[in-house]
């Protein structure tokens, strides 16, 4: 449903969507993987199963879409974690898993995830 930040609808819209649909329960956490628009790209290509719904929006669609998750991300920074998608599956794995153990512990982790 988030994806809707990327078209016509107003995200105070989309939050009161939300509350409504979940009757006001929000996650704990959230994290939210980013990768480059030239990383998606080589990714969509190496799984060699085309493109998804999403993907076949084109590129302007997901910058407008990672620019709603950045705006959300920055409204509850307590909450959503962006975690940097870039390198191999361990590498990535391995930055989540510092982020949700940092959450967890209420201690930063960040230096650790490099």
């Amino acid at each position: 449903a988030y994806q809707a930040l990327a078209g016509d609808l107003e995200r105070a819209d989309l939050l009161r969507m939300h509350d409504f649909a979940t009757e006001g329960l929000m996650p704990d956490i959230t994290l939210m993987i980013t990768i480059s628009g030239e990383e998606r790209r080589v990714r969509a290509v190496a799984r060699n199963e085309g493109l998804d719904r999403m993907e076949a929006k084109g590129e302007a669609f997901q910058q407008q879409v990672q620019a709603g998750f950045e705006l959300l991300a920055s409204t509850y920074p307590d909450r959503i974690k962006i975690i940097d998608g870039h390198g191999d599956i361990d590498i990535v794995a391995r930055r989540i898993l510092l982020a949700i153990e940092a959450h967890v512990t209420g201690r930063d982790l960040s230096q650790k995830a490099a």
